[in-house]
């Protein structure tokens, strides 16, 4: 992740995430507009194709993805790390992202802490071009076998960010990880076994895991 201070802002963008040209200057003009009152701002994430970067769509709520990005500003609780903009009073407030996080979940745990305290939203107009290989979410159940293993933190960090949501959060998780699990069976075209060993065993641990939040000055 590659990160840049402008003003009192951090700027974070991914390393295959491309900038329009006009990407940082919309941040600063909704920042203007907004009277500097939010938590943070999202790009626009479109793939190489000109269509929406299917893992960097942010969510309204909880479980419900934006679906309409015709408005300037779109109202978001969570959002990916790939092009985010964040005040630093911001930052020194809710802390900095967990670092025991590994691949997955980092940005949407930290972006929803954020937005339970703050206003959050799309800029519309700030788009940026995420450069991935192909343009589908993680899939545990077609994913190649060399990276089969590395779910196991997806689904750990997973677990731990929707227990904090309570209730709402566990009845979620749990319908989603029958999900997955019935993808496995039915949709994978081998290592069936360790696919499914691998939502078990992180969901577990998931329980358990609890790591700290670090606060800057």
């Amino acid at each position: 992740m590659r990160e840049r201070t402008i003003y009192t802002k951090d700027l974070t963008v991914s390393d295959d995430c491309i900038p329009t040209k006009n990407a940082l200057n919309e941040f600063l003009k909704a920042d203007i507009k907004l009277n500097h009152d939010y938590g943070f701002l999202s790009s626009k994430t479109l793939w190489t194709d000109n269509t929406l970067c299917t893992m960097n769509i942010q969510r309204r709520t909880l479980t419900k993805n934006v679906s309409d990005f015709s408005s300037e500003l779109i109202p978001v609780t969570l959002a990916s790390f790939v092009s985010l903009f964040v005040p630093v009073s911001v930052i020194k407030k809710v802390g900095l992202p967990i670092k025991e996080f590994f691949i997955w979940t980092d940005d949407w745990e930290y972006t929803r802490r954020i937005s339970s305290k703050y206003e959050c939203y799309v800029v519309t107009n700030s788009i940026v071009v995420h450069k991935t290989k192909t343009n589908v979410g993680a899939n545990i159940a077609t994913d190649v076998p060399e990276r089969i293993e590395r779910y196991r933190y997806l689904y750990r960090n997973d677990f731990f960010f929707y227990r904090k949501e309570g209730l709402k959060g566990y009845g979620y998780e749990f319908l989603r990880l029958n999900d997955h699990m019935i993808r496995v069976l039915f949709k994978a075209k081998n290592n069936k076994r360790k696919r499914l060993k691998m939502i078990f065993k992180g969901t577990i641990e998931g329980l358990r895991f609890n790591p700290s939040i670090e606060y800057i000055k």
